[in-house]
């Protein structure tokens, strides 16, 4: 809901800054949806609340939160007359999808400019500004909540409103210009069986309101909501008037926007205005919900014993209306533009809004704490982004559905309606790289990101998803850029307890489960992935316990790194070690990691830790020049 805090201020005395307010709304629910950088508040509507997609509905919660009186909009209830049969516009209910539909005739009305606080008004909330009677009927939907209709009675070819179902084929050109071909069934309203409006979304264009209109029928009415739900997904229109016509709108707010526009029509439209009362229909008369709130229920909810003794003040600030109160419950008679209250449930959020969520005394729980049960590959998968982002790393989310490239065992998808999105990726690799693209296109030098997604191919016509990590290290010293990658895969696995090692294969480095010698993962220059789920489904892996940034610190501190060294079969390497061990301070650790034969000689793996990472570098020379040269050995990658 986008309220203009100009507009605000006609209904509620406060002094407060803008992000003050913004503050409060949140606490009523009303949630900040952009930062606070103008006059007007941008409020995230997540409650099905019908009467917060008005000014005064939002300003009524405040008002009450902040324990302030609500300035409602003046209804001077201007004389209306009695129209003529002559001058009587028809009409006729022939849908089961109308509610409650009311109408009045307007004579002698001058269509000009509007007054400025309305332009004001409708300009700082966004829509467009018309003339004077399209501007109140806008205005006064904005303001109250209700949709209203004027149209040109000097363009009608026969003085009727027909609400009726839509025929086959049947079409209408709307306020903006747009043909729109009427699905079968759509509420319209006609005049001589020609639609001049879909019913509570748009209106047509050839009876709109110009500067030469001199005669009007306002019409307001209420429909049910699910039909105009419908008929706005199968026409493909959403505006204003929909939003509150698929809301569950009172059927009071129609004779309440009424009275409210006449007033603005007699004040602001011409000194010879003459209203006239019209036609109306009611499906049924409106009966206000009664219902009982109890001490019990309220203080099982809120936690406290204290809460029920002010229950009746704070609904009060809300307009329920309590009928009868004892020290065990009340019933209150529920207003009615709150649509929204089904449970007594209901009745406790308001007395918890109104009190103030912020102000509820903590109390250590009584009861056990739950078990939890939340899946491994939500907690492992939540550990892993923290543990990248620590690392300055950025998630992105990718499609992950791409072009079918002929690759044997891809999963392409047979109904597919853009033959370059037409099957599903075998590697987040695919989708990530289009995001390295744009950051380099940027000129962004060095990039860190991340994806955990599912990957997807078939084996023997079976088809399988599979939860994995990407991650993409590019920088240009390619040097440290494996090194970087490298050291990031450490940081995530032995955060998680896993004993691990990298095993180089013709595409790229292995890396593999020291338990059963499963890959659990690769990594090439740039890119690294880890397969989630091997990693959950292994018993020894387990998350630290403690802090995360405390533990990726710790980690990151002490860097670790493999290397492989040449020497004859018959040669100790335990020596070698040791000294490589002994070389620098900084070296805390050197671990064997795998060695295998070959042609009389002995490819020898080894991992050594480092308490300085950003020393890994330096390290690596020096063990390789000083150990090459004492034991006459060589190294590999």
């Amino acid at each position: 809901m986008i309220i203009p805090l100009i507009w605000l201020l006609d209904y509620i005395d406060i002094e407060k800054t803008p992000v003050e307010i913004a503050k409060s709304f949140t606490e009523l629910g009303l949630m900040l949806e952009k930062p606070v950088l103008s006059e007007v508040l941008e409020l995230e509507h997540r409650m099905d609340r019908a009467d917060w997609l008005s000014i005064l509905g939002c300003a009524r919660d405040l008002a009450g939160f902040e324990n302030l009186k609500l300035k409602k909009p003046k209804m001077y209830n201007f004389e209306v007359n009695k129209i003529s049969d002559k001058d009587k516009v028809e009409v006729k209910v022939n849908s089961q999808k109308v509610n409650v539909f009311k109408t009045r005739v307007f004579k002698n009305v001058e269509v000009k400019e509007s007054p400025e606080f309305i332009k004001q008004r409708l300009e700082l909330y966004g829509i467009p500004i018309i003339n004077n009677i399209v501007d109140i009927t806008n205005f006064v939907m904005v303001e109250i909540g209700q949709p209203l209709h004027a149209q040109d009675l000097n363009k009608f070819t026969k003085r009727e409103i027909v609400l009726r179902d839509s025929n086959l084929d049947e079409k209408i050109q709307t306020l903006d210009g747009t043909i729109i071909n009427l699905p079968e069934h759509t509420l319209v309203l006609s005049q001589n069986n020609e639609p001049i409006c879909i019913g509570g979304i748009v209106g047509g264009i050839e009876t709109r309101v110009t500067n030469e209109t001199t005669e009007i029928v306002l019409d307001a009415g209420n429909y049910i909501q699910s039909a105009m739900r419908k008929t706005s997904q199968k026409i493909g229109v959403r505006n204003e008037t929909l939003l509150r016509s698929e809301k569950f709108l009172s059927p009071e707010l129609v004779f309440e926007a009424i009275v409210r526009a006449t007033d603005l029509i007699l004040e602001y439209c011409g000194k010879n205005v003459e209203v006239y009362e019209n036609s109306e229909f009611r499906k049924s008369a409106f009966e206000p919900k009664i219902m009982t709130l109890t001490k019990k229920r309220l203080n099982l909810v809120s936690g406290s014993d204290n809460m029920f003794e002010n229950s009746s003040k704070l609904l009060e600030k809300l307009e329920y209306e309590i009928i009868k109160e004892s020290d065990e419950k009340l019933t209150a008679k529920i207003p009615y533009f709150r649509t929204d209250i089904e449970v007594e449930d209901d009745l406790i959020a308001d007395v918890l809004r109104m009190y103030g969520y912020s102000k509820i005394e903590a109390e250590p729980i009584q009861a056990p704490v739950p078990k939890n049960i939340t899946p491994k590959s939500i907690t492992q998968t939540e550990f892993i982004t923290d543990v990248l982002i620590s690392l300055g790393f950025h998630e992105h989310l990718t499609d992950s559905i791409v072009k079918y490239d002929g690759i044997e065992n891809r999963i392409v998808m047979t109904n597919s309606i853009n033959s370059d999105k037409d099957s599903l990726r075998l590697s987040i690799k695919e989708t990530l790289s289009s995001v390295l693209f744009n950051y380099q296109k940027f000129g962004v030098n060095q990039v860190k990101i991340f994806e955990v997604g599912k990957k997807y191919y078939q084996q023997n016509e079976e088809l399988f998803e599979e939860l994995v990590l990407g991650i993409i290290y590019d920088e240009n010293d390619k040097d440290a850029q494996s090194l970087f990658l490298r050291q990031t895969i450490d940081t995530i696995l032995d955060s998680l307890n896993c004993d691990y090692s990298f095993k180089p294969s013709s595409k790229h480095m292995k890396i593999v489960d020291n338990h059963n010698q499963n890959e659990i993962g690769y990594f090439d220059s740039n890119y690294a992935e880890i397969y989630i789920e091997k990693i959950i489904n292994d018993i020894n892996f387990k998350p630290k316990a403690g802090n995360t940034g405390k533990i990726i610190t710790e980690i990151m501190n002490i860097s670790k790194e493999d290397l492989t060294f040449i020497c004859h079969e018959d040669f100790y390497a335990g020596e070698i070690l040791e000294f490589i061990k002994n070389l620098n301070p900084l070296i805390s650790e050197v671990r064997y990691i795998s060695e295998y034969l070959t042609e009389g000689n002995r490819k020898v793996t080894f991992r050594y830790t480092s308490l300085e990472s950003n020393e890994m570098k330096r390290l690596r020379t020096e063990i390789i020049n000083n150990t090459s040269l004492k034991y006459k050995v060589s190294f590999i990658s």
